[in-house]
C-alpha cells in the first residue's frame, strides 16, 4: 500500500486553458488528502496507476475546506505518518510545479475542474 498526504485544491471555475496567471482565481479552497494506492493491484495491472488509485473509501479527505485568503498554501508542511514512523515530510512549496502551473497544464486537457478537487504533493 502506498500512502502520501497531499494538499487538494477545490476548483469553482470551469473553463478550459487557463493561463498560469489566472489560475488563482479558479481555486476555492484547499484540504489534506491522503493518497492511499492499492500496489498490489497496481502491479496486476501492469504497474497502472489508476486502477490503483479509484477504489471506494481510498481518498480520505478534509475535515476541513479553507479559502485561499485564510491560508498561504506555500507554507503548508504536509506529513504523511504510518504507526508513528514519518514517511513524508515536506512543504508545498516544495513542489516540482505549483499549483497555478498544474491548473494551467490539467486545465488544457479538461474542463472538468468544476467541482473537482485536484490533488498535489511536495517532492
Amino acid at each position: 500500500m502506498g500512502l502520501r498526504s497531499r494538499i487538494g485544491r477545490g476548483h469553482r471555475k470551469g473553463r478550459r486553458s487557463i493561463p498560469e496567471r489566472e489560475a488563482a482565481a479558479h481555486i476555492f479552497g484547499y484540504c489534506l488528502a491522503n493518497d492511499v494506492s492499492q500496489r498490489d493491484l497496481q502491479r496486476r495491472h501492469g504497474g497502472q496507476w489508476l486502477k490503483g488509485k479509484s477504489i471506494d473509501g481510498t481518498m480520505p479527505i478534509g475535515p476541513y475546506l479553507v479559502t485561499p485568503d485564510e491560508v498561504d498554501p506555500g507554507t503548508v508542511r504536509l506529513q504523511c505518518l504510518l504507526n508513528g514512523e514519518v514517511r513524508q515530510d515536506a512543504l508545498v512549496s516544495e513542489m516540482a510545479f505549483s499549483v497555478e502551473r498544474l491548473i494551467a497544464e490539467l486545465s488544457g486537457m479538461s474542463r472538468s475542474l468544476l467541482n473537482c478537487v485536484g490533488l498535489t504533493l511536495p517532492e
